[in-house]
C-alpha cells in the first residue's frame, strides 16, 4: 500500500505530528511505502510569503484573533428526552 502524509511546515508541531504518523505506520506496516509531502512547495511565492509572515504578524499584533481562529468550536450535546 502507498501512504501519503500531506503536511505544511507551519511550525514544529506539524512536522512532529507528520513524523510520528510516519513512524507509527512504518512500525505497523513495514512493507508499505510511506511518503511525507510538504504542501508549501506547491504554494505560489505570494502565498508562501503570506503564510510565513502572516502567522507571526497575527500572533504579535492580534493574538485574540488567533485564539478565535484556532479554538475548537463548542458543539452543544443533545439531551436525551
Amino acid at each position: 500500500m502507498r501512504i501519503l502524509i500531506a503536511t505544511v511546515t507551519a511550525g514544529a508541531g506539524h512536522i512532529a505530528a507528520a513524523a510520528a504518523l510516519e513512524e507509527a505506520w512504518r512500525a505497523l506496516r513495514p512493507d508499505d511505502t510511506v511518503e511525507r509531502l510538504d504542501l508549501i512547495k506547491f504554494f505560489s511565492p505570494l502565498h508562501k510569503k503570506v503564510h510565513a509572515d502572516g502567522y507571526v504578524k497575527l500572533v504579535e499584533h492580534a493574538p485574540e484573533i488567533w485564539v478565535c481562529c484556532s479554538a475548537r468550536p463548542t458543539i452543544p450535546r443533545s439531551r436525551a428526552a
